[in-house]
């Protein structure tokens, strides 16, 4: 850290697949995260991920700077945009306006949305859904569409394919956009999103019955549950 930046230079930095699943898996919900850097520490952020807009080509010509307020600004974004898809699913599972109703008042008094709201249901679940691919689509800027040959790429030391077996793929141009395309394929395939109750973070339930995103939250959550009862 150095003031209102985040800085990573070239002896500490290690270059890795953007898709490797040790870090793909994780890289949406922390970069939701830094939202609050109280929910995730910016520096701990970068030396799982890196930056969210430098990569190895620019870390050849020394170290990279970020600003953190950006970095926030990021967070909130991709917050907002999950919301909204929970908000929408949600209100489409349950044939219901309600969730989204309540997102978007809540954006609005926040001041983070200042458009009018349909009373209509259906007017709503349509306009939300536009909203969301919107959303997306700023997201995803910069993303380009290559074909490429499945024996060409490499996981976990084996090629995905033969000769004549060929993959449609996105490339992201950063930490962005990855975090953007592994989202836009969680929404295709309609793929549930929740808020945990112990810090707010945002993530995939692994069951029906999970609240919280991870064990140790949950613990915490219950024990600062008992001081206050007690």
């Amino acid at each position: 850290m150095d003031g209102d930046e985040i800085v990573l230079t070239p002896d500490k930095a290690e270059p890795y697949g953007a898709f490797e699943s040790e870090h793909y898996a994780t890289l949406l919900p922390d970069l939701a995260a830094l939202r609050d850097f109280k929910l995730q520490d910016p520096v701990s952020f970068a030396r799982r991920h890196g930056l969210l807009w430098h990569g190895p080509d620019q870390f050849l010509e020394g170290e990279c700077r970020e600003l953190l307020a950006w970095w926030e600004a990021v967070g909130e974004y991709l917050t907002m945009t999950i919301s909204l898809y929970a908000a929408l699913k949600q209100g489409l599972d349950e044939d219901t306006a309600k969730p989204i109703r309540d997102h978007m008042r809540a954006y609005r008094d926040a001041r983070l949305f200042t458009a009018g709201i349909p009373d209509d249901k259906d007017a709503l679940l349509e306009y939300a859904s536009i909203q969301l691919s919107e959303l997306m689509t700023r997201g995803l800027e910069g993303c380009t569409v290559a074909l490429v040959a499945a024996a060409g790429l490499m996981r976990e030391g084996k090629k995905l394919g033969p000769p004549g077996d060929f993959r449609y793929v996105y490339q992201p141009p950063d930490l962005v956009g990855a975090a953007y395309k592994h989202l836009a394929t969680l929404i295709v395939s309609r793929a549930e999103f929740r808020e945990c109750e112990g810090c707010g973070r945002w993530f995939q339930p692994e069951h029906g019955r999970q609240r919280h995103h991870s064990k140790d939250c949950g613990r915490n959550k219950r024990r600062r549950n008992a001081y206050w009862k007690a």
